[in-house]
């Protein structure tokens, strides 16, 4: 390309960044953040909410309640009390979880467009062969640079929807059933106080425990693979396609294990709460999540302090 190719070029581009620049502004991982938060800080103010509920529930069933239905313990005026409050943080967590949703999904579409204006720049970039020393194009490329910034932390401010647990994604939708269990659970243990609830077989360490371990040793080989991968992808890239596959395999399982926690979770939310294991449980759903998210980060922008750069991002 001539100079004046160049500075017709420099203009369209420096154009169409103005025009997308309000937009990619507008929605950012600090918003993107504090709503999580917000999400984040809504499960803990659900988990006083339910410990308050249940124990209404159990000191009115101990008090003499004789009915077994939601409506015969609403007549109790402390578990009215707590099932209002906890009403009212189902319905705010509803509201919080939409506004995260919304927002992630602005800035997902941000991004898609921040990534296709600076592939078009990358491609204006590429055709020039010549070697000669060119003051717009140098401009382009520090304008692709920025775009490609921005790009990726948007793309990591729209990933932070998928950080909320997956039990608060079908809060709203089981409350119902959850209430009817509580009410249920308040019973038995106003029968029998003393009886220990057991750990349902597929939260044990039989069962859940040996998803952990699958999970980080699925992890292990990603990261042994894409090392192999970046080392020989820029001199052998033959040779150092198979390791990528190898690590996409290995990531596809570890997604289906996190795919089953997830389930897991979901359908024993309430068994959970009721274990004096809970917090050992949740924290074993937490390590299957965060291998899975561990292994996707290596396999797109490959091992930690890895010399080599994804290709999109080489230009010139």
């Amino acid at each position: 390309m001539i100079l004046d190719d160049w500075s017709k070029t420099f203009i369209k581009f420096s154009a169409e960044l103005r025009k997308l620049t309000p937009e990619l502004q507008k929605y950012t991982m600090d918003d993107a953040e504090t709503l999580l938060k917000a999400v984040q800080d809504r499960d803990s103010d659900l988990e006083k909410q339910e410990k308050k509920l249940r124990a209404a529930a159990l000191a009115a069933y101990e008090a003499g309640m004789t009915g077994t239905k939601l409506a015969d313990f609403l007549k109790d005026k402390d578990f009215a009390d707590a099932k209002k409050l906890l009403d009212t943080s189902c319905k705010l967590l509803a509201s919080e979880l939409k506004l995260l949703d919304t927002h992630c999904d602005k800035c997902r579409a941000s991004a898609n467009k921040a990534y296709e204006l600076a592939q078009a720049m990358a491609k204006a970039i590429a055709a020039d062969k010549t070697k000669d020393k060119n003051l717009e194009r140098e401009k382009v490329k520090k304008m692709r640079e920025g775009l490609m910034a921005q790009f990726e932390e948007l793309t990591n401010a729209y990933k932070l929807r998928y950080k909320v647990p997956p039990h608060l994604n079908v809060y709203e939708e089981q409350y119902d059933k959850f209430i009817t269990h509580l009410i249920a659970k308040a019973m038995k243990k106003g029968k029998d106080p003393e009886k220990q609830l057991q750990v349902p077989v597929p939260l044990t360490d039989k069962k859940l425990g040996m998803m952990v371990k699958e999970a980080d040793h699925l992890a292990a080989q990603v990261l042994a693979n894409m090392t192999k991968n970046f080392a020989l992808k820029d001199s052998k890239p033959t040779a150092a396609a198979p390791f990528l596959k190898k690590a996409e395999a290995d990531v596809a399982k570890i997604r289906k294990i996190s795919d089953e926690a997830s389930a897991l979770e979901r359908k024993f939310k309430n068994e959970i709460a009721e274990l004096k294991e809970r917090l050992e449980i949740l924290k074993q759903f937490k390590s299957i999540h965060e291998t899975l998210e561990k292994s996707e980060k290596i396999l797109e922008e490959g091992p930690p302090n890895a010399k080599a750069k994804a290709k999109d991002d080489k230009v010139g």
